[in-house]
């Protein structure tokens, strides 16, 4: 183990063992002290300063080899264990990958990613398992011994489209999964990589934007599937707002709502921003700033007047809903709801006491996740059927199939 600093790397070196155990993955060496190490040792581990939890020189990385010869390597492993006065057993725990075998990152023919716990499979698959052909390859998703594994074969087994379609699996099922292998095989070889988990993971299920155990859910699952999936490869970060909203919706629908909005207005402001500036506008406002510039006023008044016009006409994400609401593909009344909900989950509005307005913040909170579920499919490409959540009820919404789609941008 060496560690990860350029200015005189603390190493420890000897026998030791790598074991997995109730999702953590730890690496033990047996290490005997040379010259004054131990005493160096020591100052190290007590020089954090108050407030620090963490240093950059707090974290090792490892290479190993075991009795049949195979290669370990870990790039992030932190420190523990018992210093004795001629030996020290460390103790790390991993923080990334344990990898070992030849690595294939660039070559792979087959790429498996195995996934703690069963993934749902859309109803009628028979031995729990689904096939679907994707980027010239093919995409298996399979249940086995309480866990399941998603294999990529072909033009599909590339680490890109493996996490894109991890992360379209988690919001199509509602909620994370947490990868404890990858298997990477070619030509050149093969590796696998080892992952710690959160075995106490809170990880309750949100609503889903479609339903895959009814019928045409089979359909539903791999058009949603490979839509999502190649949008989430060229627009990573999205994942990352649909994460945000889970973790809150760990805590209870009531809490969800200030995050389900603020991530709306992400998602409008990246993917949605012509539909949110008025360009006819601004243009006014920019040419009434030479205007306000040859008023004879305080110039704080008048830096104001000029700060207020430059920005007029710029992105809103109300001006971009509304543009959206003439999209039949979105509830007519996303712009309100977006709003109401908004306003109501930034101030410390409490309905404990008043049943009806805790029902009309379920309600806006759901119809917030549809749209928030909309904004994903509607630039991924995904036309098929869907939950309305802004509905009592929650029915299908059928495929969508305008006559003249690029009426709507």
């Amino acid at each position: 183990m060496t560690q990860r600093t350029s200015e005189q790397p603390r190493v420890f070196s000897g026998p030791g063992s790598i074991d997995l155990s109730n999702g953590e993955i730890k690496v033990s060496i047996y290490h005997e002290y040379v010259g004054d190490e131990k005493n160096q040792s020591m100052r190290s581990d007590f020089s954090m300063k108050a407030g620090e939890i963490i240093r950059d020189d707090s974290y090792y990385s490892m290479v190993a080899t075991d009795i049949n010869g195979g290669q370990w390597s870990c790039e992030s492993l932190s420190l523990g264990g018992e210093f004795g006065v001629h030996s020290a057993f460390i103790v790390a725990s991993s923080n990334s990958a344990v990898t070992v075998g030849t690595n294939t990152k660039t070559s792979a023919e087959q790429l498996t990613y195995w996934m703690r716990g069963e993934q749902p499979v859309p109803l009628g698959m028979p031995d729990h398992r689904v096939t679907i052909p994707y980027a010239g390859g093919a995409v298996v998703l399979r249940n086995e011994n309480g866990n399941s594994a998603l294999i990529l074969s072909g033009g599909a087994a590339t680490p890109e489209r493996g996490e894109g379609l991890i992360q379209a699996l988690e919001i199509m099922f509602g909620r994370m999964i947490q990868v404890v292998a990858i298997h990477r095989s070619g030509g050149q070889g093969a590796v696998l990589e080892l992952y710690p988990y959160d075995s106490e993971l809170q990880n309750t299920a949100m609503p889903t934007p479609i339903h895959i155990n009814r019928p045409g859910g089979a359909a539903a699952f791999q058009s949603y599937l490979i839509s999502v999936s190649s949008f989430l490869v060229e627009e990573q970060w999205v994942a990352g707002y649909w994460h945000k909203v889970n973790r809150v919706w760990q805590a209870g629908l009531i809490n969800a709502g200030l995050s389900i909005t603020v991530s709306i207005e992400g998602l409008l402001k990246a993917l949605y921003v012509s539909n949110g500036v008025d360009e006819e506008f601004a243009g006014m406002a920019s040419a009434a700033v030479p205007l306000v510039q040859d008023l004879k006023l305080e110039n704080r008044v008048k830096n104001r007047l000029i700060t207020s016009l430059s920005t007029a006409g710029g992105f809103s994400a109300k001006a971009a809903l509304k543009s959206l609401s003439k999209n039949p593909f979105f509830h007519s009344s996303a712009e309100a709801d977006w709003s109401a909900l908004r306003n109501a989950a930034a101030h410390a509005d409490r309905t404990d006491s008043d049943p009806r307005a805790r029902q009309k913040l379920v309600s806006r909170t759901f119809a917030n996740l549809r749209l928030f579920y909309d904004l994903i499919a509607w630039r991924a490409g995904y036309r098929g059927r869907r939950v309305d959540y802004s509905t009592l009820g929650f029915p299908v919404l059928e495929v969508f199939e305008p006559a003249d789609e690029s009426h709507y941008h």
